[in-house]
């Protein structure tokens, strides 16, 4: 008797809210929402998204990271200096580490910096890419090529995303959605795989008085294409 009660005034509170039209506009509503929802997630790759600091973190930001690159990797992260950059300074936007794969041997690592002229005397460019340290990869050190100093506003407090995308034969840098550097493999060297165990991730080291902040620290498990990383800038920084 209580359960047909219940069934009863459950049938009139939906026939009143289908003759209003409310039910059909919530469902409406919720179908394009979660569609929304699921286009997004689409264009971003956060499906194979293994990290996301989220929020605006002051001065560097590191975490522990598991996982190998037998599917690729894709780091990125929005970042941005909090004062002048002095011309001594330099600044770490972006950097995963590897575990050891010789004992007592350095840590492999592949990252990006942004130099002041003055901080080395042999690299008068101030953007350089940097992949070190993998036993049977050669290292390799690229400044950026045109000159990224001449396309990088480095105004403090103007936000800059930067990416950077491991496949099996090279490593693509992206800076504020476009790609600016390649390192290929080359012939004889042996690829990135499952050999290669992630360890770390850091973003936002200032160094020689540079102050920097940077948001929504990201790693994917796989290598991400030049569209999703163009989709992740266009979303724009955190508010």
């Amino acid at each position: 008797m209580i359960h047909s009660t219940k069934s009863s005034k459950l049938r009139e509170t939906f026939g009143r809210c289908i003759s209003k039209g409310w039910c059909l506009f919530l469902l409406a509503w919720a179908f394009q929402t979660g569609s929304t929802l699921d286009g997004v997630r689409a264009a971003t790759g956060s499906e194979h998204w293994i990290l996301d600091s989220g929020g605006i973190h002051e001065g560097k930001f590191r975490a522990e990271l598991s996982g190998n690159l037998e599917s690729g990797l894709t780091a990125s992260a929005w970042w941005r200096v909090d004062g002048e950059f002095p011309q001594t300074g330099s600044l770490g936007t972006l950097a995963i580490g590897f575990q050891r794969q010789q004992e007592d041997g350095p840590y492999p690592k592949i990252a990006h910096w942004i130099r002041g002229e003055g901080h080395y005397e042999y690299l008068d460019l101030v953007g350089v890419v940097e992949l070190g340290y993998f036993q049977g990869i050669k290292i390799r050190r690229l400044v950026h090529e045109p000159d990224i100093r001449s396309n990088l506003d480095l105004t403090p407090g103007k936000w800059h995303h930067v990416a950077i995308v491991i496949g099996v034969a090279q490593v693509d840098l992206f800076i504020d959605g476009e790609m600016v550097s390649t390192m290929e493999i080359a012939s004889g060297e042996r690829g990135f795989g499952s050999s290669d165990r992630l360890a770390w991730i850091e973003a936002g080291d200032g160094r020689a008085g540079v102050s920097a902040s940077v948001a929504s620290v990201r790693v994917a498990d796989k290598a991400l294409d030049g569209t999703l990383i163009r989709e992740q800038f266009l979303q724009g920084p955190p508010k």
